[in-house]
């Protein structure tokens, strides 16, 4: 049976919060040694921040980015869409260490004009790098 930990996240969504955002992530990294050990770890959520802040470059130097590292991509790259279904931000992550990325998908289902979130989720596939 393998191990890893799992963290889900949501950093602050204003605009004026970037601070708090890469604060956040420092502060989220540097638990990661006592947490996670040397196991395999996924950072995940809506982290607010698009792929130019502080804040995904300090998650991006340590982990990895899972779509950009992605065999396989589907759906949109944006994920921010505000219930309208044309997304315009990339604002929500997988990071990844101890995995590599064999798929990831933005999905986009809704039903009508009715979306269940104002984000479209993002799911991928892994396998363990060991």
């Amino acid at each position: 049976p393998h191990r890893f930990l799992f963290l889900d996240t949501h950093l602050a969504h204003r605009d004026e919060d970037a601070e708090a955002r890469d604060k956040a992530a420092g502060l989220i990294l540097s638990r990661l040694p006592a947490l996670a050990k040397n196991l395999p770890v996924v950072v995940a959520g809506d982290m607010n921040a698009r792929p130019d802040t502080a804040a995904y470059r300090r998650f991006a130097a340590v982990l990895t980015d899972a779509w950009g590292s992605a065999k396989r991509r589907e759906g949109p790259e944006m994920t921010f869409h505000d219930f309208t279904g044309t997304a315009d931000r990339r604002i929500d992550y997988i990071f990844l260490r101890g995995f590599r990325a064999e798929s990831i998908a933005t999905d986009t289902y809704h039903r009508g004009k009715t979306y269940p979130s104002d984000h479209f989720p993002i799911e991928a596939t892994l396998t363990f790098d060991r």
